[in-house]
């Protein structure tokens, strides 16, 4: 297949990059390397003498639906991944996980069966009042990130609808491993958590009893893959693309025993964190495992040790 992956030097477009291009297709990436994101050429080291890619924000390209019309499967990993940060520049958050996606949706031609995979997010469900979130849970976002993810993915499923391709949105939590930010104000859960330990610092756990959805990047990777090679019926889907739901303190736990230090203590909710929180529902991805026939997980153990190992690297 010849496939076109957007935000693809980014952390988690990266190792979608590496799959497809183990998997023998011929890979596009075409990545801005904008500001405060993950965009990095470094990202793209391991293969970089097997794709083409394209260093320019996506409004620059200058035929993009040239580009576009010779692909067989497009893959948008384009987007903003922090939450806090994006409470206080909104506007970039737009810029980001809104408009860049308008060039790339409206250069796709009609009828042309292509393949499309946005790249969702769990924050697209808020706080539900629910015990468990599938696909048909209502969707009710807490925080600016959350409301422009699913903005984007509203615009694919319109998109889908109207030039009549096949679409599919894999909405996720928190994601973690090689590759992503260690430095930032705002560089997800996991890796918060991991550079303090490894820096020496008591992490701060806020609350008891909470339990978020983290998965592995490898594992997302993989999953986008088997999404394309599965080719999605037309018209558009969303799916929700689970890995482990984990209590904070076992998270913790497992991440200090990985690195063999570290602890942690509890506090109660800062006001600007609690109000974007989205509760402990359980995040259910049986739709996605029965499409696909099964689902790369890969243990917390494993997932963390190499996540561990990365950060070391890293932060030294």
């Amino acid at each position: 297949m010849k496939c076109l992956i957007l935000g693809g030097a980014g952390f988690i477009g990266s190792h979608v990059v590496e799959k497809f291009v183990q998997g023998g297709h011929i890979v596009t990436v075409l990545d801005g390397l904008l500001p405060r994101t993950g965009g990095r050429r470094e990202n793209l080291a391991t293969v970089a003498d097997k794709i083409r890619f394209l260093d320019q924000p996506i409004e620059k390209i200058p035929d993009l639906p040239a580009l576009v019309s010779g692909m067989d499967v497009i893959v948008d990993c384009m987007g903003w991944t922090c939450h806090r940060l994006a409470l206080a520049d909104p506007l970039y958050d737009v810029a980001l996980n809104v408009s860049s996606h308008l060039p790339l949706l409206q250069a796709i031609e009609e009828g042309s069966g292509k393949c499309f995979i946005y790249l969702g997010s769990r924050g697209q469900y808020g706080n539900p009042k629910v015990s468990r979130i599938t696909e048909e849970t209502a969707t009710l976002p807490e925080d600016v990130q959350g409301v422009n993810k699913l903005a984007a993915e509203s615009l694919v499923r319109i998109m889908a609808k109207l030039k009549k391709i096949p679409a599919l949105s894999l909405r996720f939590g928190n994601c973690f491993g090689p590759r992503q930010p260690v430095a930032g104000d705002d560089i997800g859960l996991v890796g918060s958590f991991l550079r303090d330990v490894l820096q020496g610092r008591v992490v701060e756990l806020y609350g008891k009893n909470r339990t978020r959805p983290v998965i592995y990047s490898e594992d997302v990777a993989a999953a986008v893959l088997q999404c394309a090679e599965l080719r999605p019926a037309a018209g558009f889907e969303a799916f929700n693309l689970a890995g482990h739901d984990v209590a904070l303190e076992e998270l913790l736990a497992c991440l200090i025993r990985t690195a063999a230090q570290g602890s942690y203590t509890m506090r109660d909710f800062p006001e600007e964190i609690k109000k974007i929180d989205v509760g402990n529902a359980e995040f259910c991805g049986d739709k996605l495992r029965a499409r696909l026939g099964g689902q790369q997980v890969t243990s917390l153990e494993t997932s963390l040790a190499h996540t561990v190992a990365y950060f070391r690297k890293a932060l030294s």
